[in-house]
């Protein structure tokens, strides 16, 4: 009765992976029923403020300063945004909310997380140019 049971019933899962976590494991999804949603299309403009309070609360600068940059983390990165925003709010606090030299590393890191962080630990952090 059980088996009949479980084979009567189907089971449902949903699962939330960034988009490179998705395409670690996208091959494997081949041939199954997975319906995506991007979650990004979804959160829209929920995501800018969510980035742009993390900037105001971890740099202390509000404003023209942190729209710009959450404007600048939101473009740039869809994966990793929120470790980029607290990175990127601890170097803008450290540079008295001055954003230019910031968003120039986030652009510069075209959109790997990895490579900003070396310019924070080089530059926010070291203080090095």
């Amino acid at each position: 009765a059980i088996l009949s049971l479980m084979e009567a019933t189907s089971a449902v899962s949903l699962v939330v992976l960034s988009r490179d976590q998705y395409k670690l494991v996208e091959n494997f999804l081949e041939g199954k029923e997975v319906y995506k949603v991007d979650a990004d299309e979804v959160l829209k403009d929920a995501k800018l403020n969510f980035v742009k309070g993390i900037v105001e609360k971890y740099s202390g600068c509000s404003g023209e300063a942190s729209s710009r940059l959450a404007q600048s983390i939101v473009r740039e990165f869809s994966d990793n945004y929120a470790v980029v925003a607290v990175l990127a709010a601890d170097w803008l606090a450290k540079g008295e909310c001055r954003v230019e030299e910031v968003v120039n590393a986030i652009r510069q890191s075209e959109k790997k997380v990895e490579d900003f962080v070396l310019s924070y630990m080089w530059f926010g952090l070291l203080g090095d140019s």
